[in-house]
């Protein structure tokens, strides 16, 4: 009687390896099956509501009005004892995550002391509330903002370059090669970005 059972259960090599295809197809099946919901989570997609997608990122702006001409390179008209009116604001439509803002200020002729921009007792401006200095830099700014926070800052103080009543015919020449420019840039930090470290990735 065992002897009978034997015959029965036992199979040939073909029956074996066509069992083996078998088992192996199926696990073939399972393992595409899973694949292919790994790659559904991670596909960057704006619809479904089971899908990975990249953070919403806002638009970042720098604005400039004021008493300046000029398409490309604008020009003020100095004038002794009248200010002039430089409005320069940093926009941005916030982020899913944390960032940096970052403001370059190019201000070639001018000196600097604690946020107070000089061309000798000629013209000054001093630089908004709320930008730290980014130590080790000429003139870089920034701003840290949590995520979904906006931004709508001023860089200078009152939009007011301070023009002294002092100025002479003397000083044209001084003031002809006079520049002022600013640069905004902005980087997402999901929490291991300092200030410094993240600056040096834009440069």
């Amino acid at each position: 009687m065992a002897n009978k059972n034997k015959r029965r259960f036992s199979m040939t090599i073909g029956e074996k390896l066509l069992f083996l295809a078998g088992v192996l197809f199926c696990l073939i099946l399972i393992t595409t099956a899973l694949m292919g919901g790994l790659f559904a989570r991670y596909v960057t997609t704006d619809t479904g509501s089971d899908s990975a997608r990249v953070a919403k990122f806002g638009n970042l702006t720098l604005t400039e009005t004021g008493d300046f001409v000029g398409d490309t390179q604008k020009t003020g008209i100095v004038i002794p004892g009248v200010n002039l009116n430089k409005k320069v604001t940093v926009s941005f439509d916030a982020s899913e995550v944390a960032t940096i803002v970052f403001v370059e200020v190019d201000a070639s002729g001018w000196t600097v002391e604690n946020n107070l921009f000089m061309k000798g007792t000629l013209l000054s401006w001093t630089l908004a509330d709320g930008w730290t200095y980014l130590p080790g830099t000429k003139y870089v700014y920034y701003k840290e903002l949590p995520p979904n926070t906006p931004l709508s800052a001023d860089i200078i103080r009152d939009g007011i370059i301070t023009v002294s009543k002092d100025i002479k015919k003397a000083n044209i020449q001084e003031l002809k090669n006079l520049n002022l420019t600013f640069r905004a840039s902005v980087i997402q930090n999901d929490g291991s970005l300092t200030p410094a470290t993240a600056w040096n990735k834009l440069k």
